[in-house]
């Protein structure tokens, strides 16, 4: 494979690995783009989610084949051809994938920099762990291995082979982050600054209460739903957001494994402020062991706050919940809280969308055209199943349960649920603008009346 000729110019390949601030590193790069260009510096652009998390330039040189991911030399030949158009010195590409993809990136451009940050194994674990129930819908309590995972260490043991990588690997510490982040301890490695940087927090941490909501939702199959609800989680600060999901006693074996795994790959590559980060993970455990069986104390402020910060989103949940009632893991104290913090309207709405959804249950069959609106039977047990208040009148609930007939285009059933409205509120307005707009659909004919 031929090398792409670079002359007197450079690239630097940050390649994170996972859960070393990635996204916020890319983020700010990528909001900057323009004044790296003034120092030298060519930043690509890439894609960004709602989340601000990204995927880096992988796919300005990549592409995919039967599942994996390799490189793609035309698109990495345009790339390197925009470079060398610009004025700047240094080609900046940034991705976590590209950590699988060394050894090809090296065989194409000879005068590159590999960069990297070597975080405690310990919070990759957790850290790991909390990712999969974020945004890859694991549902399972975390599983505690006796040995700490060496996956990362053995994959640099064979990135060692490679012959003449420039690999500078710097200590994922926050205490000792030149400029106190990792964005600003980043541009002290290239050397350049960005204007005005603010630090913003980039696919921010779960509250203990968030994660068990979010796997709670997993479990039940809340998918197409998960991306907003993990944007709203990330938002709210109730909850115990310092925490461990490891035992005192793993904890100690963890930290001993950790210190042998940086010691052993520090043989293979210097790491910058290795010694702060061995000091990092021997500091006692300051963080409160929680166990995940154990009922979560503040998860009514945190469904409150949920409810308050999108009520419309909250509204969807509940629906997703009546309709949940059936999995096995829907019964639980999550059910009871979100439940009880629905507002009267939010349950109203979703009683109506829930009857119209099971229609044929609650309404004892299809109802037929000559059926008069009396004969409707089922409300006084929807009433029970769904533990409507009191105070819920059963003109609304029969007029909400019309309106969403009606959006489903079932106009006959919801001329039948609005007349039964109608009974029992006559004098409503917008009951009687329904009855006389259904009628004329149906080519009945309409009296304020009508019973």
């Amino acid at each position: 494979m031929n090398s792409f000729c670079l002359g007197d110019k450079s690239v630097i390949v940050h390649f994170g690995p996972p859960k070393t601030g990635t996204s916020a590193i890319q983020n700010a790069l990528l909001t900057h783009r323009n004044h790296l260009l003034e120092q030298g510096v060519f930043y690509p652009e890439h894609l960004v989610d709602e989340n601000g998390v990204s995927s880096g330039h992988v796919w300005n040189i990549c592409d995919k084949h039967s599942g994996a991911i390799t490189l793609n030399i035309e698109l990495f030949s345009k790339l390197i051809s925009d470079f060398k158009r610009s004025h700047a010195n240094v080609l900046l590409l940034s991705s976590e994938f590209f950590f699988n993809l060394i050894e090809d990136i090296s065989n194409v451009v000879k005068n590159v920099v590999f960069i990297g940050y070597v975080r405690n194994p310990i919070d990759v674990l957790e850290s790991g762990y909390s990712q999969s129930v974020k945004r890859h819908n694991n549902c399972k309590a975390m599983s505690l291995p006796k040995k700490l995972p060496l996956n990362r260490y053995n994959r640099f043991a064979d990135l060692a082979k490679v012959e003449h990588l420039d690999m500078r690997l710097r200590a994922y510490v926050p205490a000792h982050f030149t400029g106190g982040t990792v964005v600003s301890d980043f541009c002290q490695v290239l050397n350049v600054k960005l204007p005005n940087f603010k630090a913003q927090y980039i696919n921010s941490s779960y509250s203990y209460e968030a994660l068990e909501l979010k796997r709670w939702f997993n479990a039940l199959g809340l998918v197409n739903e998960s991306p907003q609800l993990d944007l709203l989680l990330q938002k709210l600060s109730e909850g115990k957001e310092k925490y461990t999901l490891i035992p005192t006693n793993r904890y100690s074996s963890y930290q001993n494994q950790a210190t042998v795994q940086i010691n052993e790959l520090s043989k293979i590559f210097s790491i910058e402020n290795q010694l702060a980060l061995i000091e990092e993970v021997n500091r006692t455990q300051e963080k409160p062991y929680l166990n995940q069986s154990t009922d979560i104390s503040e998860l009514d402020r945190m469904v409150i706050a949920l409810r308050d910060e999108n009520p419309r989103f909250y509204e969807q949940i509940c629906l997703f919940l009546r309709k949940s009632v059936y999995h096995p893991s829907f019964y639980s104290i999550k059910a009871e809280s979100i439940f009880r913090h629905e507002t009267l309207l939010m349950k109203l709405r979703n009683i109506a969308k829930y009857a119209v959804s099971k229609g044929k249950s609650l309404f004892k069959g299809t109802v037929p055209h000559n059926t008069p609106s009396n004969l409707i039977l089922g409300i006084e047990e929807l009433r029970n199943s769904l533990n409507i208040p009191a105070d819920a009148n059963d003109a609304i609930v029969l007029r909400e349960m019309a309106l969403l007939a009606e959006k489903n285009n079932q106009i006959s059933f919801a001329y039948k649920l609005m007349l039964q409205a109608n009974a029992l509120r006559p004098n409503g307005p917008l009951i009687q603008h329904k009855l006389k707009k259904y009628a004329q659909i149906l080519g009945k004919k309409h009296d304020k009346g009508s019973k």
